[in-house]
């Protein structure tokens, strides 16, 4: 497998030639150490070193994102690892108290987690951050449904916020709009793409043309957030997990 060293950080790609008509090359990174790269049938691959230097900013910002999440896919919870919040690492400190158990954000990026004396097994300490993390999804989803409702003109009569296996959001014949607690990790411009897609879904229940077209008034560069959750989501989906 070939190899590119950007920024000081080597990535292993590999090459696909689409068999779909496509006239430019598309990256998708799929770890903080392999991208794959795929291009139409009559790209010229020497002209593959370039692209990934023209992307390295993108792919560096992609990459140092995707490792955080992979470390703290594999840790216990523990001092010193990390978990996103809004697309940022947050450190987590643990302090015994004998007050209610609970986490309070700090301003220099860290989740401070109250636990009870001689409580610190990994179901106390995950349940914790579980309803800590589900409390700041519900705020934010609320906050940000209520504000893009207004502009697009879609309001729901219900909101809820679960945790289901695959999806991040949806909407129910009824007006009623679910979303994943775990989107509150992605980034804010994630988060917003999943509320306006969501709020769309009350003036356009389904996937058409007609559909992407009215999202897109809103947030143009959709393609990139839902790219985005396709290539991170499953890290997110695994934090916490049960």
């Amino acid at each position: 497998m070939p190899s590119k060293t950007i920024n000081g950080h080597a990535i292993d790609y590999t090459v696909i030639i689409s068999t779909r008509r496509t006239s430019s090359a598309r990256l998708k990174i799929t770890s903080s150490t392999t991208l794959e790269i795929t291009i139409p049938s009559n790209y010229d691959a020497k002209k593959i070193d370039h692209l990934l230097i023209q992307k390295s900013a993108w792919i560096s910002r992609t990459t140092e994102r995707l490792k955080g999440c992979e470390a703290a896919a594999g840790q216990l919870i523990q001092p010193g690892m990390e978990l996103p919040l809004h697309g940022q690492m947050h450190q987590v400190v643990l302090h015994e108290s004998t007050h209610h158990p609970g986490i309070t954000l700090a301003d220099n990026q860290r989740i401070l987690l109250r636990h009870q004396p001689g409580q610190t097994g990994q179901d106390v300490l995950k349940k914790i951050l579980v309803i800590w993390y589900r409390r700041m999804a519900y705020q934010t989803l609320r906050e940000k449904t209520e504000y893009w409702g207004g502009i697009i003109g879609a309001r729901p009569n219900k909101i809820t916020i679960r945790d289901p296996k695959t999806r991040w959001g949806s909407c129910s014949a009824r007006a009623a709009i679910s979303y994943s607690w775990r989107i509150i990790m992605a980034p804010e411009c994630v988060i917003d793409y999943l509320v306006v897609h969501e709020l769309c879904h009350l003036r356009i229940p389904n996937h058409s043309t007609q559909y992407w077209a009215f999202l897109a008034r809103y947030i143009p560069d959709y393609e990139e957030q839902r790219r985005w959750l396709k290539q991170n989501g499953h890290l997110i989906m695994s934090l916490l997990g049960k």
